[in-house]
């Protein structure tokens, strides 16, 4: 390894942006990430959150405007920008409408 290599690596030790492997970089480690760790005794319980989760409304995917840019490209990009068949428009008119009780 180079020397500039070396002095890199001996930096990034030292400061704890490494994997530590001694105990004075696992205590410069620690004295980085202590500000900010949060005990996990202050955590929501997991069975609050679940429930919280569940009595959330779902998005409801006809209320996105179809209009947006990014999602016309995302839907390009999905295709490999190739265009869409009238085959398959019809197909998809018709499994839209189906959806929306039409």
């Amino acid at each position: 390894m180079s020397e500039t290599n070396e002095i890199f690596k001996k930096i990034l030790e030292d400061n704890g942006f490494t994997f530590p492997s001694n105990e004075s970089q696992v205590e410069k480690f620690e004295s980085l990430l202590s500000d900010g760790l949060e005990s996990p005794n202050s955590w929501p319980d997991i069975n609050e959150l679940l429930e919280s989760k569940s009595q959330q409304s779902e998005l409801s995917f006809n209320n996105l405007n179809s209009d947006d840019k990014t999602e016309r490209f995302m839907s390009m990009a999905a295709r490999d920008g190739k265009k869409i068949s009238d085959d398959v428009k019809k197909q998809m008119k018709e499994d839209k409408d189906k959806a929306n009780g039409k």
